[in-house]
């Protein structure tokens, strides 16, 4: 008997009792009954978005978008040419964020902005080429 068979007797459609050729056969649809039964199962009790395949999951992403470094880029450097260079890389990131607020972009955390100021810092005065 091929799988296509086996399962033609397990179908939903196929109401009538099983008839069985030998106990090989018997023990290969009752195996396939059995995983039918725990897959069921299994559907019915995990949640939708445990699957990373399933289109829920897609719709379900947390986090904080990412952020738009390119922009607060732009307007920061607007900032700087009009009101000139921050002295301290804290006045920068009070910057940075200012320019993000004008932008209408997320404002990301101090955190977050701490590396690229103090590397932008050490570039406006002269330490990095």
């Amino acid at each position: 008997m091929t799988l296509p068979d086996a399962k033609d007797r397990l179908g939903e459609e196929n109401s009538r009792s099983l008839v069985y050729n030998n106990e090989t056969e018997r023990a290969i649809l009752e195996q396939a009954e059995t995983q039918k039964k725990i897959l069921a199962l299994l559907e019915d009790r995990l949640p939708r978005a445990a699957n990373p395949n399933s289109p829920e999951s897609l719709k379900k992403k947390g986090g904080r978008p990412p952020l738009e470094w390119e922009t607060m880029f732009m307007w920061t450097t607007k900032v700087l040419l009009q009101h000139g260079f921050p002295l301290k890389a804290d006045e920068l990131i009070e910057r940075m964020r200012q320019a993000c607020r004008a932008a209408g972009i997320e404002v990301p955390a101090v955190s977050t902005l701490q590396p690229t100021a103090y590397r932008w810092m050490r570039i406006l005065r002269g330490e990095l080429k």
